[in-house]
Formats: structure tokens, sequence, C-alpha cells
């Protein structure tokens, strides 16, 4: 707990990036890399930088993150404690294959926790750079959203063959698990615990999900379609 007879002590965070995994090209991605038994705090607040739409959806969000991944295969976050982060936790954009984020806590955090943002040419999504085949797996997440609202312990766009498993998600405004658009499918969202979700609003349930817009990949039959 904080020394409330200490007030010399002003923290002002600086960044809010605090690791950039990433390689220049998805042909020759960065590989292999664990973040473990780390505790992170104090990523700056973002709600004031430029957003995006990521899809048709109804959700947008800033593309970046404490922990931003892009063009990555087989890293992973694991048995780590994040608190006090202002903007968005962990971020996989654009191409990323077997992202493993396990064991993880989250607090006080003032936006999205996990979330992957894919890209495609407009509709054409065959060039495959979008996360896929990102497992989330027990995870503890609670207090999030505090300063951005529309917020979820695990947000996807444009990505998929996601499995979200075995969590805990608790005290947040809006749906713990949102899909921004049905882009690919095979996702997977089974045996988590998600409880007083939705606490700014009303209009879904802890999970959310949008499907306004086709897209073209090979997910479904293994060439190219619009399923």
């Amino acid at each position: 707990p904080p020394n409330l007879n200490n007030t010399g002590n002003l923290i002002i965070a600086n960044l809010s990036t605090l690791f950039l995994l990433q390689s220049a090209t998805h042909e020759n991605p960065l590989m292999n890399v664990s973040i473990t038994n780390l505790r992170f705090r104090d990523a700056r607040y973002t709600y004031m930088e430029k957003w995006g739409v990521p899809s048709g959806g109804g959700w947008a969000l800033y593309n970046g993150a404490a922990l931003y991944l892009t063009n990555t295969t087989n890293c992973s976050v694991s048995d780590s404690y994040f608190e006090g982060l202002d903007g968005n936790v962990i971020m996989l954009y654009g191409y990323n294959r077997n992202t493993t984020l396990n064991r993880n806590e989250f607090t006080s955090i003032g936006a999205n926790v996990m979330a992957a943002w894919g890209y495609t040419d407009h509709w054409d999504g065959m060039q495959g750079l979008q996360p896929r085949f990102t497992y989330i797996d027990q995870n503890y997440v609670h207090n999030i959203g505090l300063y951005q609202l529309q917020s979820s312990a695990f947000f996807q766009a444009k990505s998929c063959q996601s499995f979200i498993t075995r969590n805990i998600v608790f005290d947040e405004p809006r749906a713990a698990i949102n899909f921004n658009d049905a882009f690919g499918g095979a996702n997977q969202v089974t045996q988590n615990l998600l409880f007083n979700t939705c606490t700014e609003s009303g209009d879904h349930g802890p999970i959310n999900s949008w499907d306004r817009m086709p897209f073209l990949s090979d997910v479904a039959y293994g060439t190219p379609s619009y399923d």
C-alpha cells in the first residue's frame, strides 16, 4: 500500500511503450522471445493520441501499448504483474503467430488489457498479416478501463484463430471479450469466469461481437472464401 505520510514521491510516466518486439518484415519474423516473471507499472496515458477504427465493429482504440508486438512468431508473456498502466497493456499488431499470454495479473489499467489488430487490403486478408493462433490463458484481470471506458480484457479486430481459456475477468466498464468483426473465424472461448462487466453500459453482455463487413481469407477451407 502507498505510504501516505511520504508526500515527496511524485511519479510522472513519460513512456507509453515499455517493450517493443518487432521485425522489419513478416517474412523474417522475430522469434522465440519470452517475457516472464516481471512487474510492469506506470506507462503513460494515451487517450489524447491519434486513434484508429480497425474494422467495421463499433469500437476504436489507440494503436499502441506498453508491450507492442509486430512481425513475431512464438513469443510469450507469462507469470507477470501489470499495475497502473494508463493505456493499453499488450498489443499484437499485424503479423503475429503463436503468441501466448498466460498466467498474468492485470489491475488498475487505463484502457484495454490485451488486443490483437490485424491488417487487410480493404476486404482482402489473403496476405496473412494478422494475429493468428493467439493463446490467452489463465490470466487474472480486474479494475480496467479506468480512463477509456470502451475497453476489454481481450479485444480483437481482423484477427482469427484465437483461443481464450480459463481467464478470470471482473470490474470493467464494457465487455470482457470483444470481437470487432468476424474475420477468419475459428476462435474458441471456453472455461472463462466473467462477471461484473458492462458497469458503464447495458447494451451487451460480457462477450460482444460484431459482423458488419465480409473479409476474404483462407481460414475456413484453405482456399479463398468469405466465410
